[in-house]
């Protein structure tokens, strides 16, 4: 249910969401695709595939090369980025309100007509090779996939997110467009935009979009099981000790909290900031 009263929400027959928040004191605006895909819609065989899509998604379409795109929105004085977590992956452009049209197509032409060249995914299976010895290599960030890997266990939520060697080296053109094809479709998508535009006038941009690419009503309701959702499971409780040779002890201690959906959470995340939240906090002290 949305509460605040800027933010304003709009479902197209497609079943594509669209929110937005205006600010008027903006000369900016930031436009995000959150796609419902992350290591939870993943099959075990699939670890790390919403992360290799993620990357591939930034290599280029029929209509732009990869180096278009960056042009394009550089020309502009725009960032670009896209990240991926456990339950979604976000692709998001940071510019000024006048240059909406210009956001809105590099993104459609991403989600659209990606061309999954086989010379740049073998490029990109490098890279992904390389940031899972990394991290592998960092006990900061390992010391929290493992933190996953003990509350739950095989299940998607559980897998890291960029995936294991194994699975990345085994990945084929074909096994992205599956995911792709699969997860990637208007009911799975939200688009949120933030700053100095109206919601009306994003939703008819939206609409003649809808209206070319994606019409009418979804044909076929997925089912969230077909997607890959499967119900978090229960808690595991435990401890994970992993000994390198390091000069530090890396320490994640978690014990359960308060439901997403509870108010309560709120307070949660002040006693975050306090406890670690910036250099004043009391943990930094």
């Amino acid at each position: 249910m949305i509460r605040h009263k800027k933010v304003k929400k709009t479902v197209f027959s497609n079943g594509l969401t669209l929110l937005t928040e205006r600010h008027p004191e903006f000369k900016s605006l930031c436009i995000g695709v959150w796609v419902k895909a992350g290591t939870r819609q993943e099959r075990p065989h699939e670890s790390g595939i919403s992360h290799f899509l993620e990357h591939m998604l930034f290599k280029g379409t029929e209509n732009r090369s990869n180096l278009q795109i960056a042009k394009e929105v550089d020309q502009v004085g725009g960032e670009f980025n896209a990240f991926t977590a456990r339950e979604y992956t976000c692709f998001h452009i940071l510019l000024l309100s006048r240059d909406i049209d210009l956001a809105v197509n590099i993104l459609s032409d991403i989600l659209l007509y990606s061309k999954f060249d086989a010379e740049e995914m073998e490029r990109e299976r490098k890279v992904i090779l390389q940031e899972i010895t990394m991290a592998e290599e960092s006990p900061e960030e390992l010391v929290h996939d493992l933190f996953f890997e003990l509350l739950y266990g095989r299940h998607g939520l559980g897998r890291p997110i960029l995936g294991t060697g194994t699975s990345i080296r085994r990945f084929t053109r074909g096994d992205l467009l599956r995911f792709f094809r699969k997860h990637y479709r208007p009911t799975q998508i939200v688009i949120s935009v933030a700053g100095n535009v109206s919601h009306e006038s994003v939703c008819r941009k939206l609409k003649l979009l809808t209206r070319k690419y994606w019409p009418g009503r979804p044909k076929q309701l997925v089912t969230k099981k077909q997607l890959g959702f499967e119900p978090a499971p229960r808690l595991k409780h435990g401890t994970w000790w992993i000994k390198r040779s390091a000069e530090q002890v890396h320490l994640v201690w978690g014990v359960e909290s308060f439901r997403y959906s509870s108010k309560d959470r709120f307070a949660a995340l002040l006693l975050n900031v306090y406890l670690g939240g910036g250099m004043s906090s009391a943990l930094f002290q």
